[in-house]
């Protein structure tokens, strides 16, 4: 979720649009008794995080992930399967089983009787890989027959794409809460009949980012999930699906969601940090969203960073501080930088000098000069022949150089070493 920054307060007098801000940890170490205290009436100044508007009341708490089944979205079969030992084995039984997955599938609205469906019985290997895919349409009349099926547990999916517009995506048994559905078991030499009613389906793509990053986040350790309010407990949020791998641009597509129609409540998408950077929160949800039937809804979700506690710092200026460097100059401080505002901050400077410190200072404006040249002419500044430095040159390092015309407090006391980074 995210959390509107203490920079909003001085979005006037810069008039610049800002990026959003990271979380921050929940845990932070008692102020040392050393440490001067900040005066009351400056914290009474600063934004207090807890009542700052955000989506909803709180980031939601992810429950246990649901075991892997399978891939959401329709898979490509048109391809030829790499298929293992254990598969060539249940193809040669196949071949001479008499056992099938029969039935009809019919409308959900009134019972009819549907042609051109599509139902495919798929086995899956532990990696969601298609190992075995057999597939039959419906005829006139809504029956189908998958005939010469080995004896196995096989998901069954039914895909209509007679009506034009989103396809609807039903897997066998599929529910509200479990649009994933259930096996079809089937034993050697077995008709197994079963009925299927249609329930149109919607889709969900959208992408996954993170804080502060320049790239989408690590495929292998980022998980997406569809999940509905625990109804029982309150602020915890149960997963029911998983998106299909992310992609390595950081999209992501989910099929055979219900609608929410009736009583069923809102989703959340969740970007999972499944053992990647733990600068970032192991959950990230979207806001909550409702989809309609046969429709596609794009739902993006951003990970959020999370702030490291700084020793004697109370949390609410290093809430600020960070607020401030992110809005500003589109990275974080160390430790050493927050604890040097906190330094002015207990000096009595007030929240709006700090602010215009940020604005003026050497960093910000070789950000904005290196965004104009970019914006204006389509590249970067370039350092004159002979020069040991330029304008909008970008610097690894440099002091923060805070205007002394401004902030005469910080005259003496600007030595915190930054570093210049591209503002987007």
């Amino acid at each position: 979720m995210k959390i509107i920054t203490a920079a909003v307060a001085v979005l006037v007098v810069v008039g610049t649009t800002f990026a959003v801000t990271p979380a921050f940890a929940s845990a932070t170490p008692a102020v040392a008794s050393s440490t001067p205290a900040v005066a009351s009436a400056t914290l009474a100044s600063l934004p207090k995080t807890a009542s700052l508007p955000s989506p909803t009341a709180s980031p939601g708490q992810l429950e246990a992930l649901p075991a892997p089944t399978h891939p959401m979205s329709v898979p490509d079969t048109s391809a030829p399967i790499a298929k293992s030992p254990q598969a060539q084995s249940e193809d040669k039984a196949s071949a001479g089983s008499t056992a099938s997955i029969s039935g009809d599938v019919r409308d959900s609205n009134g019972g009819r009787t549907i042609a051109g469906v599509t139902v495919t019985a798929l086995l899956f290997d532990d990696n969601g890989g298609v190992k075995f895919s057999s597939s039959a349409v419906s005829e006139s009349d809504g029956t189908f027959s998958i005939a010469g099926l080995a004896p196995a547990n096989y998901w069954v999916l039914f895909t209509d794409t007679t009506k034009g517009g989103q396809p609807v995506v039903n897997w066998w048994e599929s529910t509200f809460t479990n649009p994933s559905g259930n096996q079809v078991t089937v034993t050697d030499g077995q008709a197994q009949l079963i009925t299927w009613m249609m329930v149109p389906s919607a889709k969900v793509v959208g992408n996954i980012t993170c804080e502060g990053c320049t790239a989408p986040p690590p495929v292998a350790t980022t998980g997406v999930f569809a999940a509905i309010p625990d109804t029982t407990k309150p602020g915890y949020w149960k997963p029911i699906a998983q998106a299909d791998t992310l992609d390595a641009d950081g999209s992501y597509s989910l099929d055979g969601l219900y609608p929410n129609t009736g009583d069923n409540p809102p989703y959340e998408m969740f970007a999972v940090n499944e053992g990647g950077s733990s600068n970032y929160a192991s959950a990230s949800d979207s806001t909550s969203f409702v989809v309609g039937a046969a429709s596609q809804a794009t739902i993006n979700v951003i990970m959020r960073r999370l702030i490291a506690p700084v020793a004697g710092v109370e949390p609410q200026i290093n809430s600020v501080v960070n607020a401030l460097y992110w809005d500003f100059l589109g990275r974080l401080p160390g430790p050493t930088e927050v604890s040097f505002w906190r330094a002015q901050f207990a000096r009595g400077l007030p929240l709006g000098a700090v602010s215009t410190g940020f604005v003026t200072s050497d960093e910000y404006r070789l950000i904005r000069i290196n965004a104009a040249y970019q914006t204006i002419l389509g590249r970067g500044p370039t350092r004159p022949a002979g020069s040991t430095g330029c304008t909008g040159c970008s610097r690894a390092a440099s002091p923060p150089m805070i205007s002394r015309r401004r902030s005469t407090r910080l005259r003496s006391t600007s030595t915190t070493t930054v570093a210049t980074t591209r503002r987007s």
